[in-house]
């Protein structure tokens, strides 16, 4: 799995999110506003947020 720099950025603030706010109670919103960045533009980079939770898990993995 080949990710592009700014979406390594989502995944390692996403990791952090995760961490702090858990899974279920993190939302794409939240992501947002940690990359400083409107919603809206993070689906520029990502499909959906189980789509970063596999990125997490793909990365762990290898």
């Amino acid at each position: 799995m080949e990710l592009k720099e700014k979406q390594i950025k989502i995944l390692e603030v996403a990791v952090e999110l995760f961490k702090e706010k858990g899974y279920m109670g993190s939302s794409v919103r939240d992501l947002a506003t940690k990359l400083n960045i409107k919603a809206a533009s993070l689906y520029a980079h990502i499909r959906s947020k189980e789509e970063i939770l596999e990125w997490i898990c793909f990365w762990c993995c290898s």
